[in-house]
C-alpha cells in the first residue's frame, strides 16, 4: 500500500494525464478550423506526454524504493529481536540476496583481529560450498580501509582494480561491498557479486544495502556481545564448580582434623597401637619357639 508523498506524486501524475487527454480532445474538436495550431499543439502534447511518462516511471521507482525501505525496517526489527549470531547472519544474507539479486553474497567479520568469512549464500538462498566461497580481497580491504561502500558495475574494466589479481582470476563482473560499522569501527563487510553479468547493481542498490547494513551491523554487534557474555558466563560457571570442589575438599579435611583431635579418636588410636604391639610380641614369641 503506497502512501505519503509517493502517493501524492502518483496522484498528480494521473491528474496531468487526464488534463492532457482533455486538451487533446479539444484539439481534435477545433482541428478543422486551424490545422497549424493543431499540429503545434499535438507535437507539444506528445512531448509533454513523454515527460509525463518519465515522471510516472520515476514515481513508481520511488514507490518501490519506499516499499523496499519498509521491508528493510521490518527485517532490521526482526534482526534486533534475536541474539543468536548464526540466525542473525543468515537473515542478513537472505535479505541481501533479496535486495540485490546477487549471484553470491558473503559476510566477513573480524574475530580476534582476523577477518573471517562467517556466512556465504547464493541466489537460491543456499549455503555456498567452501570451494566456491571466493571473493576479491582488494575490494574488501579497500572497503574496510575507507569505511565506505565500493560499487563496480564491471570489475574487469574498472581502472581502480586493474592490478587486482583476484578479480581477473575469478572473472568478477558486478561487485558491491559495504562496510559494517559500529561506533566508528568497521567490524566486517557485506560482499555481493555476480561473475556473469555486468551492471547488476546500481547506486539505488548501493543506497538500499548501505541503509540495511547500518542496522545489520548493530544487530551483529549485539549478537557477538551476547555470544561473548555467554562464553564468559560458562567459563565463570566452570571456575565456580572447581572452587566448589576445592571448598568441599577443604571442608572434609577440616572435619577429619576435628575428628582426629577428639578424645574418642585418641583412645581408639591407643587401642589400635596396643593391639599392634600385642600382635608383634605374639609373633616374636612364636618365632623363638
Amino acid at each position: 500500500m503506497i502512501s505519503g508523498p509517493q502517493a501524492q506524486f502518483l496522484q498528480q501524475v494521473k491528474q496531468l494525464e487526464r488534463t492532457i487527454q482533455q486538451i487533446m480532445q479539444l484539439v481534435d474538436d477545433v482541428g478543422a478550423a486551424n490545422p497549424a495550431v493543431v499540429s503545434q499543439t499535438t507535437a507539444l502534447m506528445r512531448s509533454v506526454g513523454t515527460s509525463l511518462e518519465d515522471l510516472r516511471r520515476t514515481g513508481q521507482r520511488m514507490a518501490a524504493q519506499v516499499e523496499q525501505f519498509k521491508g528493510i525496517s521490518e527485517t532490521a526489527a526482526l534482526l534486533n529481536s534475536s541474539l543468536e549470531l548464526d540466525s542473525v547472519l543468515e537473515e542478513v544474507m537472505d535479505t541481501i540476496i533479496r535486495l540485490t539479486g546477487a549471484e553470491r553474497a558473503f559476510i566477513l567479520l573480524y574475530e580476534q583481529g582476523e577477518l573471517i568469512m562467517r556466512t556465504a549464500r547464493n541466489w537460491d538462498y543456499e549455503t555456498v560450498p567452501e570451494g566456491d566461497a571466493t571473493f576479491s580481497r582488494s575490494i574488501v580491504h579497500a572497503t574496510l580501509e575507507q569505511k565506505e561502500p565500493i560499487l563496480t558495475t564491471n570489475a574487469q574494466a574498472d581502472a581502480r582494480f586493474e592490478k587486482a589479481q583476484s578479480i581477473a582470476a575469478q572473472a568478477l563482473r558486478s561487485v558491491l561491498c559495504v562496510p559494517l560499522v559500529v561506533r566508528g569501527e568497521a567490524i566486517g563487510v557485506i560482499y555481493a557479486d555476480n561473475r556473469v553479468l555486468a551492471g547488476i547493481f546500481d547506486q539505488d542498490t548501493e543506497a538500499l544495502v548501505q541503509t540495511f547494513a547500518n542496522q545489520a551491523a548493530i544487530a551483529i554487534d549485539n549478537a557477538q556481545l551476547f555470544e561473548r557474555v555467554r562464553a564468559d558466563l560458562k567459563e565463570a560457571q566452570m571456575e565456580l564448580q572447581v572452587l566448589r570442589v576445592q571448598v568441599n575438599v577443604a571442608e572434609r579435611e577440616r572435619q577429619v582434623a576435628e575428628i582426629v583431635e577428639t578424645d574418642y579418636f585418641k583412645r581408639l588410636e591407643q587401642m589400635v597401637k596396643a593391639r599392634r604391639e600385642a600382635h608383634r610380641r605374639h609373633q616374636a614369641e612364636k618365632n623363638t619357639k
